[in-house]
């Protein structure tokens, strides 16, 4: 049997169906479940007969039961706790494996501490495929079907090879907008994707776009590559996220509760992050970073709620008094 990643996707949607011991799945509701799915993820549906036919191969790996009911039969694995039956997909799948390893181990990859991790995690994949491990064992919160993930194969191949893109990217509540982009590099902030580039509007200057906002792109092999204006390390070493601003640096000064600590140790909010221990006191420990205030830095200092508290500068502190009191006001309300 050929295997594909839309084949391998649409197993996979069938796998998670037969193990719910929630749903009564019929032939009927099944094809509409994994249907939608199907939608969902840009992939062709099935007719009924294409998922008889499927069911027909899982029930040669693994039983299912056809429960009757009236006149009706409720499809489920006799198992539910049974691994993915499908071997064949490790050799598709370890050659994916093999081929992002060779992509990560390009000198543009190679030296960033994050690809080094990726390269670490993903190299010991092969051994949990080999050892029958129960594929739910390591789950990642990004969602493996985020919209706009397909682009990812030519975005990558265009960074790799200095080509230039046609993008038609559409904005949240704005027409959709076509740029000549010049790509960079991928940069991941709160569970979303960001392509690094430069456009010929601005060439001067770096714009990041968010992946799941592209709707399409191309290839343009008429017009010459050009480097990026500034190192992209430098660019974003002084920032929480992806938004660049034209702030000074300064250096900011956190009260973070003793509980909490120990998450934000290990999780830096910035590579500048300094425990003041001589200013420790009970229950609360100080911290400081040295940034470039911007909006992803108060939305991830807001996610801690009571836990943190800027003690300095003051402008940046009262910001955030005026954020919180407005937050109280609404739900104050009745």
């Amino acid at each position: 049997m050929p295997v594909n990643k839309h084949l391998y996707k649409r197993y996979k949607i069938i796998d998670y169906c037969l193990r719910d011991v929630n749903r009564e799945y019929t032939y009927e509701t099944l094809l509409e479940t994994v249907n939608a799915r199907l939608r969902d993820i840009d992939c062709d549906t099935i007719q009924l007969r294409q998922l008889k036919a499927d069911l027909a191969e899982f029930n040669s790996k693994e039983d299912f039961v056809n429960i009757k009911l009236g006149r009706r039969k409720i499809l489920r694995y006799e198992n539910v706790l049974c691994p993915f039956p499908f071997d064949y997909f490790n050799d598709w799948i370890m050659t994916s494996i093999d081929n992002i390893l060779k992509l990560l181990s390009e000198p543009e990859f190679s030296e960033k501490p994050i690809f080094k991790s990726m390269r670490m995690l993903i190299s010991h994949i092969p051994v949990f495929l080999s050892s029958k491990i129960d594929s739910n064992f390591l789950e990642f919160e990004d969602n493996p079907f985020l919209k706009g993930v397909e682009h990812f194969d030519q975005i990558l191949y265009s960074i790799l090879n200095k080509v230039v893109l046609n993008i038609e990217y559409e904005p949240y509540g704005k027409s959709s907008i076509q740029f000549v982009a010049h790509p960079y590099s991928i940069k991941q902030f709160n569970n979303r994707w960001f392509l690094i580039c430069s456009t010929d509007s601005f060439p001067n200057n770096l714009t990041n776009l968010a992946i799941d906002r592209i709707k399409s792109l191309q290839i343009n092999e008429s017009i010459q590559f050009r480097d990026s204006p500034v190192n992209i390390d430098e660019y974003f070493e002084d920032i929480v996220g992806v938004t660049v601003s034209h702030n000074e640096i300064v250096k900011i000064k956190l009260k973070v509760s003793e509980k909490r600590y120990p998450y934000i140790e290990s999780k830096p909010i910035h590579s500048s992050q300094t425990e003041l221990k001589s200013e420790r006191t009970d229950g609360y420990r100080i911290i400081t970073i040295k940034v470039k205030p911007n909006k992803e830095l108060t939305s991830l200092l807001l996610s801690y709620a009571d836990d943190i508290e800027i003690l300095e500068p003051e402008y940046l502190r009262e910001e955030m008094r005026k954020k919180v009191e407005n937050m109280y006001m609404k739900y104050a309300q009745k």
